[in-house]
């Protein structure tokens, strides 16, 4: 997975710190996304994936620390 392709933010959702993950439709990518990051899941509100805001993540992501 080629973490350039995924463009992210931070912010909450449901009132729990996530990062969201845009990028305009494209299977491959979502399936990709979906395979290294199980815990993905779709925010209709948002138009975006989002992943629990956690170290491995961050890891993979390679964000900045908290």
């Amino acid at each position: 997975m080629e973490t350039r392709l995924y463009p992210y933010q931070f912010g909450y959702h449901r009132e729990k710190p996530v990062i969201f993950v845009k990028f305009p439709f494209d299977l491959k990518l979502k399936d990709a996304l979906r395979k290294q990051f199980p815990s993905a899941k779709w925010s209709n509100t948002n138009k975006a994936w989002y992943l629990p805001d956690l170290p491995a993540v961050r890891t993979v992501l390679g964000p900045s620390e908290k």
